[in-house]
């Protein structure tokens, strides 16, 4: 039995704490506060590429519990997909009109989840035929449409490139690297108003930052630092 519950709620909850404690210590400093914007997909996105370094788990297939139909179908393209879920009854009569496939709504056999689970392969079917003649973007701004929950499956780059929402919310910033050249980077998931922060450089390249930190830290003087360099010390 896998995690039955949004991995998500919980990274946007922490994340959240993470933002309130932070605007708390601001208002303790200054007597003022401020407003957190915080979104779940951004949450998410910047904590998915450690999720999937640390998992351990065997595959459990899309079914849940307690939606049905709840699955990943083919959609019109190379390799597009739709992922949806099916919450309760009356969002399963939606999901037939969408289909139009108002028949399906009307049988007795599929009129709760577990009678849907029982006929999965017609469920499942009906829901192969309507997908496979849409693109998965459109197929999911249908379903939406009526409340369905309901996405394009999307890669790393689509995600990345291409998703509306983080687009929107400006997450990816783009910055040059001396080395790997132009690449998109991911933003910060909490926004405050009072302390906002941001990506100010990409990471740096070996001993960028070395005459800075023994400057700084190290108290090290211009000349001191002339002669480590010369001496080839520092490079």
């Amino acid at each position: 039995m896998g995690v039955i519950y949004g991995h998500g709620d919980i990274v946007a909850g922490l994340q959240a704490a993470l933002a309130t404690v932070a605007a708390l210590e601001h208002r303790e400093e200054t007597g003022r506060g401020q407003h957190i914007d915080l979104s779940q997909l951004e949450a998410i996105s910047a904590h998915m590429g450690t999720s999937l370094l640390t998992a351990s788990r065997s595959p459990i297939g899309n079914a849940h519990p307690r939606w049905s139909p709840q699955g990943v179908y083919r959609c019109l393209g190379t390799d597009r997909w739709l992922a949806l879920g099916v919450r309760s009854d009356a969002e399963w009569r939606a999901l037939c009109e969408v289909l139009g496939r108002p028949e399906l709504a009307t049988d007795e056999r599929l009129s709760t989840a577990d009678g849907r689970r029982r006929e999965g392969a017609l469920v499942d079917g009906a829901l192969s035929d309507w997908a496979r003649t849409l693109p998965a973007d459109l197929a999911a701004e249908l379903l939406q449409a009526r409340g369905i929950p309901a996405g394009a499956v999307q890669d790393g780059r689509e995600l990345v490139e291409h998703d509306p929402q983080l687009r929107a919310r400006g997450f990816y910033v783009r910055k040059e690297h001396p080395v790997a050249g132009a690449f998109l980077h991911e933003g910060l998931p909490i926004r405050l108003t009072g302390t906002p922060g941001s990506i100010r450089r990409p990471a740096p390249v070996l001993g960028a930052d070395t005459d800075e930190v023994l400057r700084e830290v190290a108290g090290l003087s211009a000349e001191r630092l002339r002669s480590l360099h010369t001496a080839g010390v520092l490079k």
